[in-house]
């Protein structure tokens, strides 16, 4: 913990109870020492301080009687020396030094300051302002769970004392020392003889705001019910619904901040991303706002590597676009873009693979009227499943069709499906199931896939980062692009097959079904190969078959470990943080203008009756007791001004 010693280290593990202290408290300080130890390093150096022990000895030993009265002394000193701690503030003055005089030689006191987030306060300890000591006491609060509150307010001193009972023993008074120029705590009797109650004064809405920055970063519908139940879990405290309500508003509000900051310093995230990735093609759209401030617009960065490495088969690439809303407009700005840094033209020898973003498909036929479209079979099936449940022979019947790689085998199908029910044949063609169909797939894309579920991995990979302020979810998202890069440059370097192990478990399975087919040669490298009972045409310099596997696959020759290798031999270079951006001097971008919050909905009152108005007394019923007048009525009396007493 930030507060303790590092004789007082811990093992952790990802997600238990120090492992969640740590991240808690890592919220507050902004930095985290984590050291690794491993098993073997003691015994090594135990081993190695027995050898040498032992040379010392035979060497000391040895010779004693040889040695002289200074090599003696100086062995002496030797087998003394300490080494200097690793650990050392290097803000203290070392033993010794010169600048002694600063303390102890001109005999001043030595006091200690308070290690944050400790909760532990001493007599004459030392703050820097007297904001540290409340943040002090909070500390000591959450630590110790006990029930304190603030007596004395002000900009030199403060004062707390307990809350439960007036003969609890309990006060801690800070207040300004000017001979040292900082805060001390000049009295402090932190024993009580009361019982904790779970409540307290100190932690407030601000101070919960706090504490739940981070879960409101990773779930900002995080209501105050759950707040208040996780402060009890967490600290043994109970606060109110109020309190977390309001905390709440204050964790957004803070949040919303960090966010408008990093917008504020997009440019500077620009210019640093060209700095460390030259080649990148980055733009930044803004729209003038009130007064001539620049409001955020649409963002597009395309592969944060060099272009010339994107058209051979074997690279890596990223991009990505950031805009405010998904329409027309977006998609034809972020089309046109993607056609200027690939160099695809009219879309020619390309194939695309959307979701049902029907904004997409009208734009991609306008600017890319040559491309190839496959529409994704697992989201046309789920639309199928939709307007007819419970199908279940529906499923085998869909797969057999969007998997064929023959027409006829399509048409068997289709014919299949119209059988199966007329109704689910209709639904089927309303979408044009040609389009996720192998069978009508070119053999442009060496990709046999009929579904975009590597997007939606991808997506589901992001859906996190999605929530962080812009600056930061680009940042993730690239650092998981480089964790990615890495992890699959080290897998590919352990592995030692001509082919992947998915297209090696392919050829195999190929194989076993050698023995039921026979080739005849043809001309010019054709072949006429026969297999039960079906006849195919294959063209072994041209690489295809009238089977339209080989077409589709590319098995063998795309899927080589060496190509494999070279797809990941590069990556994505690093990008400092944003404490070390240059600042430009283009204007700063403000965020895009936010609707304005309505607020809570005011519920409407019901209108109440006659006599259920509060304006109207209730009148005394017969038998009962007239209530007692505590106050005397101005009716039938005589009203006159207090000032000049006319009537």
């Amino acid at each position: 913990m930030p507060y303790e010693s590092l004789e007082e280290l811990k093992i952790i593990f990802n997600g238990d109870q120090n492992f969640q202290r740590m991240c808690e408290a890592a919220v507050r300080t902004k930095m985290v020492d984590v050291f690794l130890e491993e098993d073997d390093v003691n015994d090594d150096a135990s081993h190695a301080n027995e050898t040498v022990g032992d040379a010392s000895h035979a060497t000391v030993g040895g010779n004693r009687d040889k040695m002289c009265e200074e090599e003696a002394r100086i062995e002496e000193n030797i087998a003394g020396f300490v080494d200097e701690e690793e650990e050392c503030n290097d803000e203290d003055t070392p033993p010794n030094s010169d600048c002694d005089e600063e303390d102890g030689a001109n005999g001043r006191k030595h006091y200690d300051k308070y290690i944050n987030f400790s909760g532990e306060i001493r007599l004459e300890q030392t703050f820097d302002a007297i904001t540290e000591f409340k943040e002090a006491i909070v500390d000591y609060v959450l630590k110790t769970r006990r029930n304190v509150k603030f007596t004395r307010w002000g900009s030199e001193k403060s004062e707390v004392r307990c809350t439960i009972g007036e003969g609890c023993p309990f006060r801690i008074y800070c207040s300004y020392e000017k001979p040292i120029k900082l805060f001390m705590a000049k009295f402090c009797n932190d024993e009580h003889s009361c019982d904790k109650d779970g409540f307290t004064k100190v932690v407030k809405d601000g101070v919960i705001a706090k504490l739940f920055l981070n879960d409101f970063r990773r779930n900002p519908d995080l209501m105050p019910q759950a707040m208040q139940q996780t402060l009890e879990d967490r600290y043994d405290l109970v606060v109110t619904h109020n309190q977390c309500r309001k905390a709440k508003g204050k964790a957004l509000k803070m949040i919303q901040d960090e966010d408008d900051e990093q917008f504020a310093r997009f440019r500077d995230y620009e210019t640093e991303l060209l700095r460390t990735n030259p080649e990148s093609t980055i733009e930044l759209g803004t729209v003038a706002g009130v007064e001539g401030v620049d409001l955020f617009d649409r963002f597009y960065v395309n592969s944060w590597q060099p272009l010339e490495e994107m058209q051979t088969i074997s690279s890596i690439q990223l991009l990505g676009a950031v805009v405010q809303v998904e329409n027309t407009d977006n998609w034809v700005w972020f089309i046109a873009k993607l056609k200027a840094d690939l160099g695809i033209g009219d879309g020619e020898g390309f194939t695309l693979i959307p979701d049902r973003q029907k904004g997409l498909l009208i734009v991609v036929d306008q600017e890319l009227p040559k491309i190839e479209h496959r529409m994704c079979a697992r989201h046309i099936y789920g639309n199928l499943t939709r307007v007819h449940p419970g199908r279940a022979i529906m499923r085998k019947i869909f797969w057999k069709i969007a998997k064929a790689y023959t027409v006829a085998e399509y048409d068997e199908g289709i014919e299949e499906m119209r059988q199966y029910v007329l109704g689910v044949y209709e639904t089927l063609m309303e979408k044009n199931p040609q389009t996720c169909s192998r069978a009508y797939f070119t053999g442009t894309a060496c990709y046999e896939v009929v579904h975009n579920n590597f997007s939606e991995t991808y997506n589901n990979t992001i859906n996190t980062a999605r929530e962080m302020p812009l600056v930061e979810m680009l940042e993730t998202i690239r650092r998981l692009a480089m964790v990615r890069t890495d992890f699959r440059k080290e897998k590919m370097k352990k592995h030692k097959g001509k082919y992947s192990k998915k297209v090696a478990k392919t050829i195999e399975e190929e194989s076993k079904h050698k023995n039921n087919g026979r080739a005849v040669a043809g001309a010019n490298g054709q072949f006429d190969v026969r297999e039960n009972n079906l006849g195919h045409s294959g063209h072994m310099t041209r690489r295809t078959c009238s089977c339209r596997k080989w077409d589709m696959t590319g098995i063998p020759y795309w899927y080589l470990t060496s190509k494999w290798r070279a797809t990941y031999e590069n990556s994505i270079s690093p990008v400092t943080g944003m404490r070390f951006w240059r600042k430009t001097d283009e204007t700063r971008i403000q965020p895009p203008t936010r609707p304005e919050s309505k607020g809570r909905k005011k519920r409407q009152k019901r209108i109440k009756g006659k006599n259920e108005s509060p304006k109207k007394k209730r009148k005394v019923q017969c038998g009962e007791e007239s209530p007692k007048k505590l106050k005397a009525s101005r009716e039938g009396r005589t009203m006159t001004c207090g000032h000049c007493g006319i009537t």
